[in-house]
């Protein structure tokens, strides 16, 4: 998971425990990181680990249960996307984080430490890009970590079955520095650094829970359009 070594790379920032469902998997990255308690229970972990803030890289469909403990507990959230599976909670996590001045976004006062809610698995993040057109769908993935290192193109035609892979010239991103760019990742204010950031210094930070509600308010309108068949307005 990438926000591990970026975590642990900012000097202000102290990895104090990491929960998953699979205590053997959990532990496993527990030793890898360095992170001195493992839990499998996330509301155990908020309850008795002492943190102050918490990232939540578990499935989909507990971002919002997780979330909303973290910040009923007073913790700083930072949550992957999407928010929630619904606009309805997404929209709670926002209000909630508002109320309460915390969030990813929100800052705070004081040193930070850092636990993660992990689905923990031996892979590397991936960038994904999908076109359809008329003639066909292509398909980009690039790996930037694990044992798909790398970068793949994929294609299919309409009068086709299935997806092919296809060769990619030397001149289309041959020279891709992906080692380079997970460096940058763990080195510069981005991604869970930048949350590490904004809470030290007590400012401001982007993306919020108010730009996750509204990511989640369109694919609400995007999937009533498609069930309806009609436009779906979002709100300003």
């Amino acid at each position: 998971m990438l926000s591990l070594p970026s975590l642990k790379s900012h000097p202000e920032a102290a990895l104090t425990a990491i929960c998953g469902r699979n205590r053997s998997r959990a532990q496993e990255m527990a030793v890898k990181y360095d992170v001195p308690r493992v839990y499998t229970d996330y509301r155990e972990m908020i309850d008795r680990a002492g943190l102050d803030a918490l990232v939540v890289s578990a499935p989909d469909d507990l971002h919002h249960a997780i979330t909303m403990a973290a910040l009923e507990a007073g913790l700083h959230v930072l949550c992957e996307k999407p928010l929630a599976s619904y606009a309805a909670q997404a929209r709670e996590m926002y209000e909630t984080a508002k109320a309460r001045l915390l969030g990813f976004a929100n800052g705070a006062q004081g040193l930070v430490q850092l636990s993660t809610v992990a689905h923990l698995a031996e892979r590397g993040g991936e960038q994904g890009l999908l076109i359809h057109g008329e003639e066909g769908t292509l398909e980009a993935a690039v790996h930037v970590g694990g044992p798909d290192k790398g970068a793949v193109v994929r294609g299919v035609r309409q009068d086709e079955d299935a997806f092919r892979t296809l060769s990619v010239p030397d001149a289309f991103g041959g020279d891709l520095d992906l080692d380079g760019a997970i460096k940058r990742f763990n080195e510069q204010s981005l991604g869970p650094r930048a949350f590490i950031d904004a809470i030290l210094e007590d400012r401001p930070a982007v993306p919020n829970f108010h730009d996750g509600l509204r990511a989640q308010e369109a694919i609400h309108a995007a999937l009533a359009s498609h069930r309806t068949g009609r436009w779906m307005a979002v709100s300003g």
